[in-house]
């Protein structure tokens, strides 16, 4: 049975991630991905806090409670154009179906071209359809398959966006198997 957002859609606005938002934010993980999978609240703080990752949080209107968040990893090197990493994007699951991370993307990718990164790289697991079409809607091409990259023996699949090559390895566009989004 599918799940059923929030009635009718969340009124939101975005914003920069805070430190205070870190229990709502590990409460979204762990809905998200499972006590397994999802980030700590120490590794959320450190993402928040840490001058080379840029994290944005859909919040709810009026209620301000976190919805869902994105974050990526900037990475530089002398004489390259910077390129990030998306590393997560998480969306509570009563909140899912309205758009927010299409539009916590959108927010993410032009805070990144304005520090001027040039390529944005992330891996999600190959079973994630719905989060493999938003990337490729989103500009992302499929780069490599990883096998077994995930727990449990699940395979993923690097997608980027940006200045290398835009063209799909040879048989990336057939992969039905294994992401963290």
């Amino acid at each position: 049975m599918p799940r059923q957002p929030l009635q009718p859609p969340t009124p939101f606005r975005l914003r920069p991630a805070r430190v205070d938002d870190v229990p709502a934010l590990a409460a979204i993980e762990r809905l998200s991905f499972g006590a397994r999978d999802a980030f700590s609240p120490r590794t959320l703080r450190h993402l928040i806090t840490r001058a080379k990752a840029v994290t944005v949080v859909a919040e709810s209107i009026p209620a301000r409670r976190p919805l869902a968040y994105a974050t990526a990893l900037l990475r530089s090197a002398p004489a390259r154009p910077a390129s990030a990493r998306l590393y997560s994007v998480a969306v509570h699951p009563m909140a899912r179906g309205q758009g927010l991370a299409r539009k916590l993307l959108n927010r993410l990718l032009r805070r990144l071209a304005s520090l001027h990164v040039a390529r944005v790289s992330l891996e999600v697991e190959a079973t994630n359809t719905p989060a493999v079409a938003l990337y490729k809607s989103l500009g992302f091409v499929a780069d490599k398959h990883l096998p077994h990259y995930y727990a449990r023996r699940r395979h993923g699949l690097r997608m980027v966006r940006g200045s290398r090559s835009q063209t799909p390895h040879r048989g990336i566009e057939t992969l039905r198997d294994g992401s963290r989004t």
